[in-house]
């Protein structure tokens, strides 16, 4: 009985009895666009539209008129339309806030256990392996995304997605597939390529539209109509400026919730359908069409009976203000607040004209429906997400912070807040436009109304950071860590200051209490495990970062930081497959790159140490062994583009020594450019008027320009100046010899020590 158990839990989701696979059914394409709302597009009544491909797509398919997703954010959305499931029911209920649980079974496992061959192809962070999205799928193919700095921005364009959706199609055998396309180009901020924006009529947001419209176009040419089902999906929508939100995740009004649902293939009967679904119908009426079993414990439906609810608890868990919690029934709409409103979308999409005030009785009615369907708040059990993650979706407006939310009608109505969305809206724009003080202004403007809202507290005291503020971000951080001392991104803004005031050891205390808070930050654990090496605890750190790798193997980040304790510890060999893993994090630890060279080095692969050297020059500037090493090997491998990259670093570092001036002139002799390496010799010489390469250099430099006689001059001075430095007669000095051409280095091997 426990076995059975056992491999009943193992399978995921409702358990269904055994039975032998269906006979091959059409493949499956299913297309999620994400941050496109249904009126944009041409078959949806917007007459500007450039959406040749979906259009047709539309003509010959089933339209549906009135898709509702369940949430304006894309994780929870996407987590609704591959399992059937609601957020209540599921449990994501914003971005960040949980991966979607192992327990539910998506449309890739159901159609994995007919014999489909499974395979996504995503374009952005929130659609990443880290999300759980990706059960069932046995071929994964996302974006790159970095450890540090912008997690939520990552993301890539739709050719690019395409390409990899065209590969995995062109390498399938036979049997049926199921392929997920997502693509995330009408997503803020809109920068379509050039060619898409009409300058009569500049769209940005349609611009992007219009370009995926016609990416989709190459991935609809190469499967056949006839065998594949095409379903296409927004995953939400955008405001564009509407009820005062410029993007999307705080309000459910239709802007961001009516979304395109387009079926095209065979199966699907072609026209048009009215009456209001949602995207968790996806799946059942997917499993329907290929004659496959729907479970019966959905949200779901193959034909919707029951009225679709909408939900984001943005204000509510971010600024203590009530939720926007919807129901849509028939052509009305129930936006539940302390002050109703309510709308006829049909007559009205834009939501001008509120009813609620005339028709109460409907008000009562929607109201009860809603607590029958959606009214769940979202519980405290979610874990956390990271503090670059967090620092992202605050920048985004998405934060959820790991607390729940009481009696939502006792909190204030949004539309008494509507400048705090202005505001924070207003304070991105003006970062992301490097207006550093404006968007200082508006963050402290919303303080002064709302003082309790930990969120603007954290925002604050990053802002105050990046513009070198530091005094005032420190009182920034101490004023939100007053309010909320458990809040992960304060912790993790709380470890950095503690870092850079040399107190390594409760930075790393600071860093560990976030990272538990948030476990979808690798960067976090790895500072964690560098403040403690950095506090001279190699033990305590080795410990830490050995059993945090073994609950997070993939942390490359964490493993580069565990590489350097290793090299502390001398522990070479254990150390090399742990720095080569965390040269490959974005960026790097530092160090690892550096350690991970020098092992490549010594195992006698010097092209990978070269580039393990270039990428931790890249990341970290100002480590000045790695710079002078780059420099150093660059010119003995004849890698000249290298060198000089190594030399700039360093003369940057050390301006006042003349060793990397001489290194930057022969690395910009050495690729012929000579101009500027005439101006880089004197401000060497003038360090050292002595320094017997530079002389040298001088004296190349001469002759090239065809002053023979001065450099034949220049370089008897080199020599002498290197036999006084040496104590060899100038005979016994042995410089090169004066060319026209390359001037070879004399630079010395490589050689790999401690420190910077």
């Amino acid at each position: 009985m426990t076995s059975l158990l056992l491999a009943l839990l193992a399978c995921g989701g409702p358990a269904t009895p055994e039975r032998p696979p269906s006979p091959p059914g059409p493949n499956v394409l299913l297309v999620t666009l994400d941050t496109v709302r249904a009126d944009r597009l041409g078959s949806y009544g917007h007459a500007a539209a450039r959406t040749a491909t979906l259009d047709a797509l539309a003509a010959r398919g089933r339209r549906f008129a009135r898709a509702y997703a369940p949430v304006p954010l894309t994780i929870p959305s996407h987590a609704t339309l591959l399992t059937g499931l609601l957020p209540p029911t599921h449990g994501v209920r914003a971005n960040g806030d949980r991966p979607l649980g192992l327990e539910f079974t998506t449309l890739a496992e159901h159609l994995g256990r007919e014999g489909y061959a499974t395979g996504a192809a995503v374009a952005a962070f929130v659609t990443t392996r880290p999300w759980q999205l990706d059960q069932g799928y046995t071929t994964y193919l996302e974006p790159r995304v970095p450890e540090g700095g912008d997690y939520w921005h990552a993301a890539r364009t739709a050719d690019a997605v395409v390409d990899d959706a065209l590969g995995w199609l062109a390498a399938r055998g036979g049997g049926p597939w199921h392929l997920w396309v997502h693509l995330y180009d009408a997503h803020h901020p809109y920068d379509p390529p050039e060619g898409y924006v009409d300058p009569e009529d500049p769209r940005p947001y349609d611009g992007e539209i219009a370009f995926l419209d016609d990416q989709l176009a190459r991935l609809f040419e190469a499967v056949d109509p006839a065998r594949t089902l095409v379903v296409v999906a927004g995953d939400h929508g955008e405001s564009l400026g509407e009820h005062g939100e410029l993007t999307h995740g705080l309000y459910v009004y239709e802007a961001t919730q009516r979304v395109p649902l387009i079926f095209a293939g065979p199966g699907v009967e072609p026209g048009v359908e009215e009456a209001p679904v949602s995207l968790a119908d996806v799946l059942p009426r997917v499993l329907d069409v290929l004659d496959l079993p729907v479970p019966v414990d959905l949200d779901g439906a193959v034909e919707r009976v029951t009225p679709v609810p909408l939900e984001s608890w943005q204000f509510a868990q971010r600024f203590g203000v009530a939720p926007h919690l919807a129901i849509v029934d028939g052509p009305l709409k129930l936006i539940d607040l302390p002050r109703p409103e309510l709308y006829d979308v049909v007559a009205d999409p834009h939501e001008v004209h509120d009813l609620a005030a005339d028709r109460p009785e409907e008000v009562a009615r929607l109201r009860a429906l809603l607590g029958l369907r959606g009214d769940r708040p979202p519980g405290a059990s979610a874990p956390p997400t990271g503090s670059d993650v967090m620092r992202g979706l605050q920048a985004l407006g998405y934060t959820v912070p790991d607390a729940p939310v009481g009696d939502r009608r006792t909190l204030p109505d949004p539309k008494d807040h509507t400048r705090l969305v202005t505001l924070l809206q207003q304070a991105d724009l003006l970062a992301t436009a490097k207006d550093d003080e404006g968007a200082e202004a508006a963050l402290r403007e919303a303080l002064t109304t709302h003082p309790h809202v930990v969120e603007l507290w954290a925002r604050l005291a990053s802002q105050l950071g990046r513009t070198g503020k530091e005094a005032a971000a420190e009182e920034a951080l101490a004023q939100g860590l007053a309010r909320d001392p458990e809040d992960p991104q304060l912790l993790a803004l709380e470890g950095n200051r503690l870092a850079k005031a040399g107190q390594y050891v409760e930075a790393s205390v600071a860093f560990r209490s976030a990272a538990l808070r948030m476990p979808y930050a690798p960067r976090l654990r790895g500072l964690a495990v560098g403040a403690l090496r950095f506090a001279g605890k190699p033990g305590d750190a080795g410990r830490l970062g050995e059993e945090w790798l073994a609950t997070y193997p993939d942390d490359v980040y964490l493993a580069g930081a565990l590489g350097v304790v290793r090299v502390e510890q001398g522990r070479m060999g254990e150390a090399a497959p742990l720095l080569a893993a965390g040269c490959e994090a974005d960026p790097p630890p530092l160090q690892a790159c550096y350690w991970a060279a020098a092992a490549s080095y010594g195992s006698g692969f010097v092209e990978a140490s070269l580039r393990q050297l270039a990428r931790e020059v890249e990341a970290h500037p100002s480590h000045v062994r790695a710079a002078l090493t780059l420099a150093n090997l660059g010119l003995e491998q004849q890698r000249w583009e290298l060198a000089l990259q190594g030399a700039e670093a360093a003369v940057a570092r050390l301006p006042e020594d003349p060793d990397p001036w001489y290194l930057l002139v022969q690395s910009l002799f050495n690729l012929g450019r000579f101009g500027e390496a005439r101006e880089a010799l004197p401000k060497g010489l003038a360090l050292d008027p002595e320094h017997p390469e530079l002389l040298l250099m001088d004296a190349n430099l001469l002759a090239k320009a065809g002053q023979r006689d001065q450099g034949e001059q220049r370089f008897r001075q080199a020599q002498e100046a290197l036999a006084a430095r040496t104590g060899l007669s100038r005979e016994a000095v042995g410089l090169p010899p004066l060319t026209e051409g390359e001037a070879p280095s004399d630079a010395a091997r490589p050689g790999w020590s401690q420190g910077e």
